[in-house]
Order: C-alpha cells, then structure tokens, then sequence
C-alpha cells in the first residue's frame, strides 16, 4: 500500500510494543514528502537512528518520486553495485528486521519499506527460513553461502587456471579459439 498511515498500521499491528517509536521528517521542497524513521528502542543502536534522521535532514531534493531519491541520499554510495539497503513490501518482514534490530524507513507514496543498515545474510535469507524446520532452514542457507561462493569464485579460478595451464581448455574449444584468430580482423 503506499499510504504512509496505512503502512505504518500495518508495522503497529505486529509490532504491538511500546518500545516502537515512529518519528516523521519531511523531505522534498516541493512535494513535502513524509517519512517515517521507525526503529524499536531498546533493540536498535540509537547512533544508527541518530544517524538516519541526521542524512535524511540533510537530503536536499525538490522532490521523492521514486525508490532511488532517497535512497542515494541515505547510502552515499553511487559507484557500487551491490544493494547497502535491503527494502521490502512484506510487513511481516519489515516489522522482522525492526526486531532483529535494524532502522525501518516508510515513504509516503512510495509502497516500500526500507531497513537499515542492509548486510549480505540479509539479502541471503528468505522469510520462509523461519518458518521452517531449523535443521531445514541452516542446510538451505548454507547451500546459498555455497552457491554465492562457487559463482563468485569458480570463474576466476578456471580463468587463472586456463592462464597458466592451456592444456586444460577443451580441444574443441582451442580450436575454436585458433580459427577465430585467424580469420581476417575488419578492414
């Protein structure tokens, strides 16, 4: 839903402790959008909350139309291609990571719910896991960390390999690689 006040009912309605605090800022000189910075006290670092609301102050936009608006701002990395928040549309999943101890953020207009800080097992793990038996869930989660593992790495090793050691390189392959050298490059 991208109503703020019906997303933020949605946190309150699993979250049901007193210890939830939701404070709004507003962002955008033009279309004045709020945001709620929701986070449970106690759980949360207070640095990170102090930290969110400090980089969401200095956002100095006309406008939050899109996901990427504010979240450029929040992370101030834009030459990395890896996520550094993890965003949702699930609210069991949201109120989950502000029990786990992250800072949520809901936008008006804007049907996601981010949180804050995003780590790599945050990105790996699926809600089901939980609901799962335990021995289940560990055994799927480390076949990810393997498969992650094994696609990053096993590309590189092969190329390293077929560096230092050509005979590796299946024959049809070679000779593949030889005709293509030798037909003539574009004039």
């Amino acid at each position: 839903v991208e109503s703020l006040r019906t997303n933020t009912s949605l946190v309150r309605r699993r979250l049901r402790a007193p210890e939830l605090h939701i404070r709004e800022q507003i962002v955008g000189r033009q279309t004045l959008t709020p945001v709620d910075v929701i986070w449970l006290d106690g759980i949360a670092d207070p640095e990170t909350v102090a930290k969110v609301e400090a980089q969401l102050a200095d956002i100095d936009i006309d406008g939050v139309l899109s996901t990427g608006n504010v979240e450029e701002y929040l992370t101030g990395q834009t030459r990395t291609i890896f996520p550094l928040l993890a965003y949702t549309e699930r609210p069991d999943r949201f109120a989950d990571g502000l029990v786990e101890g992250r800072v949520g953020l809901i936008i008006d207009g804007i049907p996601l719910g981010y949180l804050l800080p995003g780590t790599i097992s945050q990105f790996l793990r699926a809600s089901q896991d939980k609901s799962d038996n335990w021995i289940a869930a560990s055994t799927i989660l480390a076949l990810r960390y393997l498969c992650l593992l094994i696609t990053l790495f096993l590309p590189a090793f092969y190329v390293a390999v077929v560096t230092y050691q050509p005979g590796i390189i299946p024959t049809r392959l070679a000779l593949s690689i030889i005709a293509a050298k030798q037909e003539v490059p574009f004039s």
